[in-house]
């Protein structure tokens, strides 16, 4: 997973400032979850981990403390 997150990310234009995500899975998609986590630090994100199998308003909840531009959900 780290070097499909790699190959992917250098393809792409880094972002223009640092994003704040907060990323979840409502179920057990970890392997997605993780990829995900890795193609968005490689860009420059900065990622708050609220978990697998997390219940949709303790997300929400988590991405408002952690002030995240973006929430980013692997189902």
């Amino acid at each position: 997973l780290n070097e499909k997150a790699e190959t992917w990310v250098k393809g792409q234009s880094p972002l223009a400032r640092p994003l704040r995500v907060t990323i979840g899975t409502t179920d057990v998609h970890e392997h997605g979850k993780y990829l995900v986590e890795r193609a968005l630090e490689g860009l420059g994100a900065k990622i708050d981990d609220a978990g697998v199998s997390v219940d949709p308003e303790t997300l929400v909840d988590r991405a408002l403390a952690a002030r995240a531009d973006v929430v980013a959900i692997s189902t």
